[in-house]
């Protein structure tokens, strides 16, 4: 039988990890798993791995940064290989984003009963693109 769909984790800008449950064997041990990658607006298929993986997941590396992939995997026993799992969903070759470093703020006006302030974008931006911002406010001293 063919494995279930792989899933994805762990994406980085030139990595992804594959994982996918052994599927049943019908009374042949499964010996290993191939792992397939396609460019998502590519028809072609193209082997990830050299020698079969006798586990079920596999780091894939060189992968390019901006790329979306698609990956399926096959079971290999006595008998030879098996068919292909449905492909995994597509996934994008990029940085993780982390939430972004603290804006610079400052104090422009202050009255009686107000305070403007405004501040800088934050030099860090997690990798991704600033959305907005959220502005609290405390009483001095609490």
């Amino acid at each position: 039988e063919a494995p279930e769909k792989p899933q994805i984790d762990d994406i980085t800008a030139n990595s992804m990890v594959v994982t996918w449950e052994a599927p049943k064997d019908n009374g042949n041990p499964i010996l290993g798993y191939w792992v397939e990658r396609r460019e998502i607006n590519s028809s072609h298929w193209a082997r990830v791995n050299r020698n079969i993986v006798p586990d079920t997941e596999l780091k894939v590396e060189g992968l390019l940064e901006g790329l979306t992939y698609i990956f399926r995997v096959a079971a290999e026993n006595q008998a030879g290989p098996g068919k292909f799992s449905p492909p995994s969903e597509p996934k994008t070759a990029q940085a993780p984003i982390m939430p972004p470093g603290p804006p610079i703020a400052r104090v422009v006006v202050t009255t009686d009963h107000s305070i403007e302030v405004e501040w800088d974008p934050p030099a860090d931006n997690g990798g991704g693109e600033i959305l907005g911002y959220h502005v609290d406010k405390a009483m001095a001293g609490t």
